[in-house]
């Protein structure tokens, strides 16, 4: 099958600050290790503070989104963040009261 012509899509927002993070805890006495998370970290920049999200490397199939104080799903900034990350994640999601939450595209 030929291709005539290729279109790739750009983002209409791209992260101020991306970091690879690995934490681990380990048990003083016995050098157990008791936790280790090995997350990637994205920072966006928003008016009334960062838009962070963070997704974790064994379970890369969705990725979790933080929102600053007082701003919601509907602030157009929020809105280029989660088309963003959509691109790259299966299922975006948020903490809500009762656990994290998949946003439902619009």
């Amino acid at each position: 099958m030929a291709v005539s012509e290729v279109y790739t899509p750009e983002d209409s927002i791209t992260p101020s600050k991306v970091e690879h993070r690995f934490d681990e805890g380990f048990d003083a006495d016995t050098q157990t290790c008791l936790f280790r998370y090995n997350f990637l970290c994205y920072e966006f920049a928003h008016p009334k503070g960062a838009i962070r999200a963070r997704s974790y490397v064994d379970t890369m199939d969705h990725v979790a989104i933080y929102l600053p104080e007082g701003v919601g799903l509907e602030d157009e900034t929020v809105q280029h963040v989660v088309a963003y990350l959509r691109r790259r994640y299966p299922d975006v999601q948020r903490l809500t009261s009762t656990g994290y939450e998949s946003i439902v595209a619009k």
